[in-house]
């Protein structure tokens, strides 16, 4: 019997304390989140994807744009992947093999000092 009655005093307790608790939670004084500050013209997110899904990302974005305050615009980018070239200076480098591949980015062969180090960069972009 004693047991059932200190659990019915626990339970009241609880149901005091929850009673109790009005007002704003977390009002002031406590970091909730956290927050990024965005200058205007400054790039939030890029993606990159394959050409057949480029208006499948472009949807995505336009639904999480919507979750940001603010005015965001999705543009669609000229330049070739993470590189600094635009997508016709890209084709016409890699037709002539003078790309060399460094993980997700590119470096231009380019055909200037000794010949010795211009013959192992193309070697090394012929591979």
């Amino acid at each position: 019997m004693s047991s059932t009655i200190e659990y019915l005093e626990n339970k009241q307790d609880i149901d005091m304390c929850w009673s109790r608790q009005t007002g704003m939670r977390n009002s002031f004084g406590k970091p909730y989140g956290r927050a990024a500050r965005v200058f205007v013209g400054q790039h939030i997110i890029n993606v990159r994807t394959k050409g057949n899904f480029v208006s499948h990302a472009k949807e995505a974005l336009r639904r999480a744009k919507n979750k940001l305050s603010g005015k965001q615009l999705i543009q669609e980018s000229t330049i070739h992947e993470f590189t600094k070239m635009t997508r016709d200076e890209y084709q016409n480098l890699r037709s002539e093999n003078r790309l060399l591949v460094r993980g997700s980015c590119v470096s231009v062969v380019k055909e200037k000092g000794s010949i010795e180090k211009y013959k192992e960069r193309m070697t090394k972009a012929l591979e």
